[in-house]
């Protein structure tokens, strides 16, 4: 099932120097009135717990990460993944989260400190995942 999401990778343009290479374990999450899933767009979301020894260096501190869905690896891919394994080792590109601009007055929205609305969309791009960091390797050099 999965290996039909791993075939051809990525098909966007990412500069080889931003791509991270992290593993950990795959949690999915619903949603729930919390930060994390408001910053992961309100709806089911998958949170890779990165393994100890594990970080990113685009954001250095955090010890999980929302896994963003790309047209390299949407959704599906990581559901047929997760059905397999539950560790994993994921290629990707970390985005910072944007502000959020409210589309109507009387939307519900965390607000920050400074009274504005808190921002959204942080997290690791997927352009791949493997049950391994070799198997990642592997599979990111097919996509060469």
């Amino acid at each position: 099932r999965f290996s039909q999401f791993s075939a051809e990778l990525p098909s966007r343009a990412t500069d080889p120097a931003t791509m991270e290479a992290v593993c950990g374990t795959l949690e999915l999450k619903g949603w729930s009135k919390s930060f994390e899933s408001w910053n992961a767009g309100g709806s089911d979301y998958y949170v890779l717990n990165l393994d100890e020894g594990e970080h990113l260096s685009a954001a250095s501190g955090l010890s999980s990460v929302i896994l963003r869905p790309t047209e390299d690896l949407p959704l599906e891919g990581i559901d047929a993944f997760k059905a397999d394994a539950d560790h994993a080792c994921v290629l990707g590109e970390y985005q910072h989260a944007k502000p959020y601009v409210p589309s109507s007055p009387f939307e519900q929205y965390p607000i920050g400190l400074n009274g504005d609305p808190v921002p959204r969309g942080s997290g690791l791009r997927v352009n791949a995942i493997a049950g391994s960091r070799d198997a990642l390797v592997l599979v990111n050099a097919r996509s060469m």
